[in-house]
């Protein structure tokens, strides 16, 4: 989710909110995914962002809405793929003597299809959500990416920073 995660975050806040820094993704997620996150619960923090964004963006009533959808859309492709302890079911695997292949490429399989299955309504939201932005705003959100990605150490695709 790096376009949102660009998005909602300064260089400020963004130092240090990783768990395990830059593999924090493999390892559990974000410091913020726990409720005690300045205090807020998910749907707090969430609603915080989205004012951040809006007001950074300078967004109208209707971009609000596209973007309040986009939101909604990313947060239930969330819970579709958390809803699920794949943790528990990739530590099964190593409780027998072998590895059961099959059984990994069902659970590999399985999650990719949970993802899959959202993807034209996040594609859709996505796309409404920056086709409803002026060619200035549009600017301002390819500033915040690319900052945000540089913020996060991130790469091209040549590879250099």
């Amino acid at each position: 989710m790096g376009f949102m995660h660009a998005l909602f975050h300064s260089r400020h806040h963004h130092r240090g909110h990783h768990r395990f820094g830059r593999w924090s993704h493999h390892f559990g997620g974000h410091a913020h995914d726990d409720e005690a996150f300045h205090g807020h619960d998910g749907r707090e923090h969430i609603d915080h962002l989205a004012h951040k964004v809006a007001k950074r963006l300078d967004l109208n009533d209707e971009q609000q809405a596209r973007l309040k959808t986009l939101i909604e859309c990313l947060q239930a492709q969330r819970e579709a793929v958390r809803g699920h302890d794949w943790l528990q079911d990739a530590s099964a695997l190593f409780n027998a003597r072998t590895f059961d292949r099959d059984a990994a490429q069902a659970q590999v399989s399985a999650r990719l299809a949970t993802v899959q299955q959202a993807v034209p309504h996040v594609l859709d939201a996505v796309a409404g959500f920056y086709d409803s932005l002026d060619a200035d705003q549009q600017q301002v959100l390819r500033f915040i990416i690319r900052v945000g990605r540089r913020v996060r150490g991130g790469h091209n695709r040549s590879g250099a920073q």
